[in-house]
């Protein structure tokens, strides 16, 4: 997914894979340029990537991300993601931990 800025030019992005195994997506990434942080480029990511999860057929998703990041952490919950309480030591970043977060996708 790409969104634009309100200005022009690239606001964010995010990616996502699903696993038709389980019925499960995972938001994989997301970035938000900071020029545009805080004006609903994160939420639209998030949103855009629901939506394709719901058309793949994705009951649940899920995603992990670094706690210190408190403005992400926000914005995921704002987005009604609820911690799992599972935690992961990040490969590339030995010093620091990611926390799990999961949202039941209704059907819209």
């Amino acid at each position: 997914m790409v969104e634009d800025g309100p200005n022009g030019g690239l606001g964010g992005m995010a990616s996502g894979f699903y696993d038709a195994g389980t019925n499960v997506a995972y938001l994989a990434g997301m970035f938000v340029e900071p020029a545009y942080r805080g004006a609903g480029v994160g939420r639209r990511l998030v949103e855009g990537v629901e939506a394709w999860a719901r058309e793949l057929g994705a009951t649940r998703i899920e995603l992990e991300v670094n706690p210190e990041l408190n403005a992400a952490v926000r914005l995921y919950e704002c987005c009604g993601y609820e911690r799992t309480g599972r935690s992961r030591v990040l490969p590339s970043q030995p010093s620091a931990t990611a926390i799990e977060m999961s949202k039941t996708l209704a059907d819209r």
